[in-house]
């Protein structure tokens, strides 16, 4: 008999919930949950309001398309302390955190809703080209990095933005050392992303 059989309704829902979180398996849901009810009625309401913060107090860049507060100015996009001459493409909300750890990059992000797969199917919005084309037109940027993950759907998006960009006379970019092949981005140091930005490629 399975532990999810015999566990009481409540339970069940909060590892079915756990199971959702990434790298989170089956025996770690059942561990959280079980922590959980040892925790102090105060522990566990202040993780449910920060849970409910997440979608009532946080939003997206309309510009960037990066986290920020409502209501809030966002701080990638602040034209007194970033370079608006460079533009860093990524495209998962977590990287711009991550490549600021690394101290290499004061530019501006540009967050993509996923990248191009062509055995999938998957186009990256229209929507969303069009935003990045129209930043492209009103900044006065000279260079876009593509930090992007070093698989097929990665380099197939990177070809996509060389081929886009090029006509605009654009210098593109793309992270280079320290990047292993078919690796996603956001599992790597802030030294690894260092020696990345650092030792980018030219593409056009």
């Amino acid at each position: 008999m399975t532990l999810m059989r015999i566990l009481p309704k409540t339970l069940k829902n909060l590892v079915s919930s756990f199971r959702k979180l990434s790298s989170v398996g089956q025996k770690t849901a059942e561990r959280y949950a079980f922590e959980l009810f040892e925790w102090s009625t105060q522990e566990t309401e202040f993780l449910a309001e920060a849970v409910r913060a997440v979608k009532n107090k946080l939003t997206r860049c309309d510009a960037c398309s990066c986290i920020k507060e409502a209501g809030a100015s966002c701080p990638f996009c602040d034209p007194v302390t970033r370079n608006e001459e460079i533009l860093c493409i990524v495209s998962h909300i977590k990287d711009p955190f991550l490549i600021e750890e690394s101290r290499a990059f004061k530019g501006l992000y540009h967050v993509l809703p996923n990248l191009f797969s062509p055995f999938e199917e998957k186009d990256i919005a229209s929507e969303n080209i069009q935003r990045l084309l129209g930043r492209l037109e009103k900044l006065p940027v000279k260079e876009v990095i593509l930090a992007l993950d070093t698989t097929l759907e990665g380099d197939a998006t990177a070809l996509y933005f060389q081929n886009l960009l090029r006509p605009r006379g654009v210098k593109v970019t793309r992270l280079a050392y320290g990047i292993p092949i078919g690796s996603n981005i956001h599992y790597f140091d802030s030294q690894t992303l260092h020696q990345a930005l650092s030792g980018r490629q030219v593409l056009t």
